[in-house]
């Protein structure tokens, strides 16, 4: 087992698939009149069982950092423009793309692409 896991490690190098990786989706709420939006989003995503951690505290810079260096395949930002739109800014650092999409397309591609064991996390 240690093996397999080690050779998985090397092969992603530390990035693993959005099927494989611990926690999926990062999601980070601008400020605290963002949290019932970060929540709604943490719900509907974890009601199609894909890992989800919400980080609430300190600054958007820190907080994105720490999700890459966690090496979540998908960080979805929530501000005041995505609440107003039912929008998530959704970033991709496998991909290095940066993108805002309706909520319910970002459930669904994540889900879809977690279940189709894509290798890279899906394109926005």
């Amino acid at each position: 087992m240690e093996r397999m896991t080690a050779l998985l490690i090397e092969r992603f190098e530390g990035r693993m698939p959005p099927w494989l990786a611990p926690n999926q989706v990062a999601v980070l709420p601008v400020g605290d009149r963002h949290r019932d939006a970060a929540e709604r989003l943490r719900a509907d995503l974890e009601a199609c069982d894909v890992r989800v951690a919400i980080a609430p505290d300190g600054s958007l810079g820190r907080r994105i950092r720490e999700a890459r260096t966690h090496r979540d395949p998908y960080i979805a930002v929530i501000g005041d423009n995505e609440v107003h739109g039912g929008t998530v800014d959704v970033l991709v650092p496998a991909r290095g793309g940066r993108s805002v999409v309706d909520a319910g397309v970002f459930v669904a591609q994540v889900v879809s692409g977690i279940k189709g064991r894509a290798l890279l996390p899906a394109a926005f």
